[in-house]
């Protein structure tokens, strides 16, 4: 019988580096231009307590995305998933907290 060999099909072409380069930027321009346009319609940060739970929400998010890339990396679904539920609940609890803070103090300024 005669031996069988397998001829792998040519591997596609890929874009240039200068294409790959300017989609990059094109897709993060709008991250750059967040900034100045918040500067522009001005932030208000009033509303938001200074408190442990606020500091814990944010690293919190901060965290999340962080998953999110490591999990684009290197980890699989389930690794990820188990990272996630521990740092989603954290982030659902504190968030509560934050938002009843939020509230308590504009029911305050109401009454």
């Amino acid at each position: 019988m005669p031996e069988i060999n397998h001829v792998f099909r040519q591997p596609e072409k890929r874009p240039s580096t200068v294409v790959s380069d300017a989609f990059t930027l094109i897709c993060l321009a709008p991250l750059l231009l967040l900034p100045v346009l918040w500067l522009r319609i001005g932030l208000n940060f009033g509303n938001m307590p200074l408190n442990v739970w606020t500091v814990t929400f944010h690293g919190s998010l901060a965290a999340l995305f962080a998953l999110y890339f490591v999990f684009w990396l290197q980890l699989n679904m389930f690794e990820t998933l188990k990272y996630l539920a521990v740092v989603g609940g954290l982030t659902y609890i504190a968030g509560n907290r934050v938002l009843r803070a939020i509230a308590r103090k504009r029911k305050s300024i109401l009454e």
